[in-house]
């Protein structure tokens, strides 16, 4: 009884940690709808999908962190394309999955929903192909924009639709400071 309660604690605190990573991340629905922060927009459930919120997600997170891409066993369906995020936190590995809303740990995700990587990225892998000239610019207000229209859609990976139009703050020493993705509004 006491190391599940150990167990769930640690959980809670990965949670709130994760929460304050993900807090620098923010989505722009255009001018009508405004700007959102990275949690309402996942309780709103828009018609996005995994790789959207898994990658908007990770953009808050460490250096160290991955954005996944593969295939997860679902009881309705065994191969499912999916993305999701794996972070580290006081030396143990949690998933966050936007078909849970919540993060798990790592061990017991793999354990249930038996994923296949088909591709894994770091944040700097990401930066570093984004951020260069001809697909970022400065823009006004201090921030870096990816401007680029004519990305590669057979990328692999589905990272196009997080990187599209989204502005990202840096710290002097490149970290992410704030991450607006550019969500573009439907109809």
């Amino acid at each position: 009884m006491i190391s599940k309660i150990c167990r769930m604690m640690r959980l809670n605190e990965a949670n709130r940690y994760f929460l304050e990573m993900v807090s620098k991340c923010y989505v722009n629905r255009g001018a009508k709808l405004g700007t959102e922060t990275f949690w309402a927009y996942l309780y709103h459930r828009y018609a996005d999908n995994c790789y959207c919120y898994s990658g908007y997600a990770f953009m808050g997170m460490a250096d160290n962190d991955k954005l996944i891409r593969g295939k997860i066993d679902l009881e309705d369906c065994p191969i499912y394309d999916h993305g999701w995020l794996e972070f580290w936190y006081k030396d143990k590995e949690y998933v966050f999955d936007s078909r849970l809303s919540r993060i798990v740990r790592k061990k017991a995700y793999y354990l249930r929903f038996k994923p296949k990587i088909e591709y894994q990225f770091t944040k700097e892998e990401i930066l570093s192909k984004y951020l260069v000239e001809g697909r970022a610019t400065s823009s006004q207000n201090g921030m870096l924009w990816v401007v680029n229209k004519n990305i590669d859609n057979g990328e692999k990976g589905h990272i196009n639709g997080v990187m599209e139009g989204a502005q990202i703050k840096l710290t002097k020493d490149g970290k992410v400071k704030k991450f607006v993705a550019y969500d573009k509004p439907n109809g």
